[in-house]
């Protein structure tokens, strides 16, 4: 299970540092760019809970 949690949320990480890099370049473009920034910025919430839960379930697996 901690393994599971663990790469979904390296996953997530880099899913939306990935993303974060293409709307950067969007952002630039238009009113576009701004409403997907801002929609990805929305989503570091879920990267700070993942890693809140990783540490989480590696306490309990201690």
């Amino acid at each position: 299970l901690s393994i599971i949690v663990s790469l979904s949320g390296i996953g997530l990480a880099f899913i939306v540092y990935h993303f974060e890099k293409i709307s950067a370049e969007i952002f630039t473009r238009g009113i576009i760019g701004r409403s997907i920034h801002k929609a990805l910025v929305n989503l570091w919430w879920v990267d700070d809970f993942y890693l809140w839960l990783i540490k989480k379930v590696i306490e309990i697996s201690k």
